[in-house]
Formats: structure tokens, sequence, C-alpha cells
């Protein structure tokens, strides 16, 4: 947790930290989304859906053209 805390606290500072910080904060921010999907999913509170609305579809299509046309800009 300090160490976490510290790095951002450091990449807030000067934006030269963000790359410590992220190499810091993803291992142990992800084991930590680890247990509380696993603790959600024993108690059936956690519902993957797998299928997917038309209108979904459409919405991912128009944000990545939207993403790739400011890429290209």
């Amino acid at each position: 947790m300090f160490l976490v805390a510290g790095t951002a606290i450091l990449a807030v500072w000067a934006a030269r930290n963000m790359a410590v910080f992220a190499v810091v904060a993803t291992p142990i921010l992800s084991r930590q989304l680890d247990e509380v999907v696993r603790e959600r999913k024993k108690d059936g509170k956690l519902a993957i859906s797998r299928t997917f609305a038309t209108a979904d579809s459409i919405l991912n299509w128009v944000l990545l053209f939207i993403v790739l046309l400011g890429g290209v800009a």
C-alpha cells in the first residue's frame, strides 16, 4: 500500500514518474482486483454475460473509429 501510494504521489508531483507508478501499481492492483472478482463469483453477485447486443457492437465500432481518427489526425 505504501509503495503504491508513494509512487502515486510522485507521479502526481512530476509526470516523469508516471511510468514508475504504472510498473509498480499494475501487479499490486491486479492482485487486489483478482481477489475482489473471486469473492464476488463465490457469492453469486457477479454474472458474466458473453453476449453483446447490436447497439453495444455499433457503439464499440463508433468509439474505435473516433479513436483511430484522432490518432491519424
